[in-house]
């Protein structure tokens, strides 16, 4: 849901999908999206993670840190 920092790890349609806080209709929905398209749902999962380990990986994080330094 569309809370915190969810939209900086999720890119809506993309990585997954991100619904209005307390909308559990818009939740069921695209739970429901997911379940019916397999293919989508893998997509996405691909996507995140590919994502991820361009964002978080050891590599990346310990640069950052150390361009902080």
């Amino acid at each position: 849901t569309d809370v915190g920092g969810v939209r900086e790890l999720i890119k809506d349609g993309e990585t997954g999908f991100v619904v209005p806080a307390k909308d559990s209709k818009a939740l069921a929905e695209a739970i429901n999206k997911l379940i019916k398209n397999s293919e989508r749902c893998e997509d996405f999962a691909n996507r995140a993670k590919k994502q991820f380990k361009n964002l978080y990986s050891s590599e990346k994080v310990v640069s950052q840190i150390e361009c902080l330094y």
